[in-house]
């Protein structure tokens, strides 16, 4: 907008990326660059209010399937729910994978008795970023809701899946909480102790990295 006229947007300010056959999903921040979405691409936006802004293509092009809240900034990049797995990007270089132990999901496979990613319901999918883990809420099998939440820890560089229906995730930086809102309707704060109603929580599968 105009220096010191919030309301006032000049025709030069808008900025034209894409087509509409690939709308726009996010916008992301990062280190002094935007990085935008849309459904099969993503692009990087660099300028200034003085010399105008640009929009170029990623090198590589993959976008969010229609999940516009499935990529959250970190200080590694950002990291963002894929067709085929989830990947950290900064919008220059190639994307890096962080899901390959658990890349059978993504391609329509049933494995240590979890069912596939439903591609439908892929638009109520989650992602958070808390104390160096990743937490993604998918919706599995035939449901409509995220059923699962899978974790993964950069510590461990492994994947854990929990039975958690987590339709929506939020870090609340000034208590320090992960929180969750279940498909129950309630908030829940996760990683807050080691029980669930009285019974000890336990991850439903484990997907490990060989170590090098």
């Amino acid at each position: 907008s105009k220096r010191f006229r919030p309301e006032s947007f000049p025709l030069l300010n808008f900025l034209e990326i894409g087509n509409p056959d690939d709308p726009l999903q996010e916008i992301s921040p990062l280190a002094g660059l935007l990085g935008v979405f849309s459904r099969r691409t993503k692009y990087r936006v660099t300028g200034n209010d003085t010399s105008g802004f640009t929009a170029f293509e990623a090198r590589s092009k993959r976008g969010l399937p229609g999940c516009a809240d499935a990529a959250v900034p970190t200080e590694r990049g950002v990291v963002f729910l894929a067709r085929d797995g989830v990947y950290l990007t900064n919008f220059i270089a190639e994307d890096e994978e962080l899901s390959e132990n658990i890349a059978p999901l993504f391609y329509g496979e049933d494995v240590n008795g979890l069912e596939a990613i439903n591609w439908d319901a892929i638009h109520t999918s989650h992602i958070a970023s808390w104390k160096n883990r990743l937490y993604v809420a998918l919706p599995l099998g035939n449901t409509t809701v995220p059923t699962h939440l899978a974790v993964y820890s950069r510590t461990t560089r492994s994947w854990y899946l929990f039975a958690h229906p987590a339709r929506s995730l939020f870090v609340e930086e000034d208590t320090d909480q992960l929180v969750a809102g279940f498909t129950d309707g309630i908030a829940y704060v996760l990683e807050s102790g080691g029980t669930a109603n009285g019974t000890a929580i336990q991850n439903t599968r484990f997907f490990g990295l060989a170590p090098r």
